[in-house]
C-alpha cells in the first residue's frame, strides 16, 4: 500500500486496538476485526508503544479519557433531570 492509499486511524479504531491488544488478541485477528492489514496493525502498535512497557500507560490514558466522557455525559443527564 502506498502513501495515497493509507487511511487514517480513527479514535474508535485506536481504542479497539488497545482493548484487543490488552486482551491478548493476536495482530492477525485484530487486523481482521479492524479491516486493516497485519502490517498496519503492527505499525500502529509500535507507534503507540503498546508492544512493551508503555502499554499500560496508553491503555490507562484511553480508559481515563472514556471514563471522563462517561462522567460528563452522566452529569449532563443528571443536570437535565434536576432542572426539569
Amino acid at each position: 500500500m502506498n502513501a495515497r492509499n493509507k487511511k487514517q486511524w480513527t479514535d474508535d479504531e485506536v481504542n479497539t486496538l488497545i482493548r484487543l491488544r490488552d486482551a491478548g488478541i493476536q495482530r492477525k485477528e485484530i487486523a481482521e476485526v479492524l479491516d486493516r492489514s497485519v502490517n498496519s496493525v503492527h505499525q500502529k502498535i509500535i507507534n503507540l508503544d503498546i508492544s512493551g512497557r508503555k502499554k499500560e500507560k496508553v491503555a490507562n490514558a484511553a480508559y481515563r479519557s472514556n471514563l471522563t466522557s462517561d462522567i460528563e455525559r452522566a452529569s449532563s443527564e443528571w443536570l437535565k433531570r434536576a432542572i426539569v
